[in-house]
């Protein structure tokens, strides 16, 4: 390849990884401008204090707990004396009508029991009747006393003197000592007559009430900058409980203020751009063909991106413990469809990126990459699902042992472990399982193929393949040969066999349109001998297109497309082409009409594909199957693949170019080994 396509490939990846860099850091940086910010402490009452001893870092006051603070403002409801309102003309319109009573009574033996009874009413009257709701409201108060006023004056009252209309009637006939003066004045009618004259005053009584209660105070004293709150490990009373929440309320207060959110959202800028450079650099230096792809670069940023922002969206809206959080999630996610270095690389960052939500950070940051190592190291081929299970137990068992470890080495006694924690846990291992689905929604959004997906499409009795078998025979068994080389010799160079061998079932499934004009399934007569060379081409040519359009057919994954596409890359249909330069000596054929689309193979296992898919061919050919014609054979082939710059695009080095030919040739030899003769039986 020219210094120039190398150059300006460079400059595109540069570009590319600029591009996804601003949106990741972009996406990540909105959160804390959104989102107020919170100390994001994990303790629980009565349990021991699980972080690093807590030193006050600044000055603040410390509030009553909700509970405590409505018990005093319940209080003070209570004792509060409730304002009335005094009817004169209520009181003075039923005082008459009690005159009145007495006087149209049968009988009244004296004055003196008429004037006892108008003094003892007005007495009732003078002390107050309310209704039977305001005199249950009355009872139910702590307060002594109630407030009475008319006009401009007011008088307090002991509220044992009130009455409803029922007590006052009561208190009314109790006072008379004398039984048949009671009778008397029982017949005169007086309970229907009686009726409230004080009215409960809410509007009044509301009024002072408020004014009382914003009295209150929240606090009940203060901390100072660089005060020790609690140590590690000590037991978090209901004191030290209600001092932390209100640290974490007094910086969220100060989390809205335009200086605290400018030096955020500057340090969290500083920290993003080098965590997502490192990143990149790595990439670009180590992992070339991850930033070449754009699917795959996508998904790399995409992954920290979404998972630092479903972080800080639960952390900000949930009290849940932070290691319900399946974290490992993401690197199972990557290490299905990338390699484990830049799986853990990217789980790196992620982790980085999400403790600066958590506190303590480092306890954080060492459970999370260990557990993140044990998911990707155990996570190395998904091909079944039980392997998932498998990975589940061991990150829920590396959880649990960490966290029991670290709790051991900083607590006095293995009986102060918060063993609420274990809990989470067990919520993140079940949480984890949904990977399964997931991997299914990366492979359709992306396009990509995991392992799982790859086994299924291997499966010869899949709707294409059986097509393919039942069209064109010859074809189907030459796919099946290719497969085993390209799987052969992808093992033997450390690519993944399980691509090599699902693209080669699928690589010539084109030819099904048109089987007859492919040696493999012609029966004596060639179709080809009664066209021209260019019409020839045009239709060995065209497997490559109309195998593209059956994989969009039966959507097959990209990576599938991409052997289709790539088996020929931009190679020469050489024997139509040189057939048309033996036949027009005179003139120059244009090499246009014979060059297979491409592009050239971008994977190592689509150079072995084109290999093997070669080699396979021309084996077809060899009159002898020994060593050294095989081994001829290969070498011519693929050697001249070399010298067309086939795999330039490819990374693939010489060396596993070399010992991928070493394999095909020992593979030749024993799928082409010849049989012994049977003797036959002597009659």
């Amino acid at each position: 390849m020219s210094k120039s396509k190398n150059r300006k490939r460079r400059v595109k990846d540069v570009i590319k990884l600029c591009i996804f860099s601003c949106i990741s850091i972009t996406a990540a940086l909105a959160l804390p401008y959104f989102f107020e910010q919170k100390t994001n402490f994990i303790y629980t009452l009565g349990a021991p204090w699980a972080h690093e001893t807590l030193i006050a870092p600044i000055s603040f006051s410390i509030e009553k707990s909700p509970k405590k603070y409505e018990q005093e403002i319940d209080s003070i409801k209570q004792s509060i004396a409730p304002y009335f309102v005094r009817n004169i003309e209520t009181e003075n319109r039923i005082e008459h009508a009690v005159e009145q009573a007495l006087k149209n009574g049968l009988f009244i033996p004296s004055d003196s029991l008429f004037d006892a009874v108008i003094f003892n009413f007005n007495q009732l009257c003078k002390n107050g009747i309310c209704s039977e709701t305001d005199f249950e409201q009355i009872n139910s108060l702590s307060s002594q006393y109630i407030k009475i006023y008319y006009g401009n004056q007011g008088q307090q009252m002991d509220k044992k003197k009130i009455h409803d209309p029922i007590s006052a009637y009561n208190a009314l006939i109790s006072g008379i000592l004398l039984p048949e003066d009671r009778q008397i004045i029982q017949l005169c009618n007086i309970d229907k007559i009686i009726e409230p004259n004080i009215s409960y005053d809410r509007e009044r009584t509301e009024l002072e009430l408020n004014e009382i209660t914003n009295s209150v105070s929240r606090y009940k004293g203060q901390v100072v900058e660089g005060q020790k709150i609690i140590d590690y490990g000590s037991i978090v009373d209901e004191e030290t409980f209600q001092i932390v929440k209100s640290l974490e309320n007094k910086v969220g207060e100060m989390s809205f203020s335009k200086e605290f959110r400018r030096s955020t959202l500057i340090g969290q800028i500083i920290f993003s751009i080098v965590l997502f450079a490192l990143l990149g650099l790595f990439l670009f230096i180590y992992r070339p063909t991850i930033i070449r792809n754009q699917h795959k670069i996508f998904l790399t940023y995409a992954a920290v991106t979404f998972s630092q922002i479903i972080t800080g969206v639960f952390t900000l809206s949930s009290e849940w413990d932070i290691y319900i959080l399946p974290f490992t999630m993401s690197a199972i996610v990557l290490r299905i469809f990338m390699d484990s270095r830049s799986a853990f690389m990217t789980y790196l960052t992620q982790i980085l990126l999400s403790a600066l939500l958590f506190c303590p950070q480092a306890e954080f940051i060492i459970i999370q990459l260990i557990t993140g190592l044990v998911a990707i190291y155990s996570m190395h081929d998904l091909t079944q699902r039980s392997q998932l299970f498998k990975t589940t137990l061991l990150v829920l068992l590396t959880y649990c042992i960490l966290h029991f470890s670290i709790q051991l080495i900083h607590l006095e006694s293995w009986k102060s472990i918060n063993y609420m924690t274990f809990i989470s846990f067990g919520i993140n291992a079940v949480l984890l399982l949904f990977t399964y689905p997931l991997v299914f929604i990366v492979e359709k959004v992306f396009g990509f193929a995991s392992n799982v997906t790859l086994v299924e499409l291997s499966n010869i009795n899949h709707q294409l393949l059986r097509e393919l078998s039942e069209t064109a025979p010859g074809t189907f068994q030459h796919c099946m040969q290719v497969s085993v080389l390209a799987a052969e010799g992808a093992n033997a160079v450390g690519a993944n066999a399980l691509f090599a061998r699902t693209g080669a079932l699928y690589h010539d499934i084109g030819k099904m349109n048109s089987p007859i004009y492919f040696t493999e399934n012609q029966k004596g007569q060639n179709p080809h001998d009664m066209i021209n060379n260019e019409e020839s081409a045009k239709i060995i040519i065209s497997h490559v297109t109309q195998g593209l359009e059956l994989a969009d057919k039966y959507k097959l994954p990209q990576v599938i497309k991409d052997c289709i596409a790539q088996h020929h890359g931009k190679g020469l249909v050489k024997y139509f082409y040189l057939s048309a330069v033996n036949s027009n000596p005179e003139k120059e054929v244009s090499k246009e009409p014979f060059t297979y689309p491409g592009p050239a193979p971008q994977y190592k296992e689509t150079a072995i594909l084109m290999m093997a898919d070669a080699i396979e061919a021309a084996s077809r050919s060899l009159k002898s199957f020994d060593e050294k014609s095989i081994s001829e054979l290969v070498d011519r082939i693929i050697n001249g693949q070399v010298a067309d710059h086939m795999f330039d695009e490819a990374p693939i080095t010489m060396r596993e170019i070399n010992t991928v030919k070493q394999v095909f040739k020992e593979k030749l030899k024993s799928m082409h080994h010849t049989r012994i003769i049977y003797p036959e039986e002597k009659k």
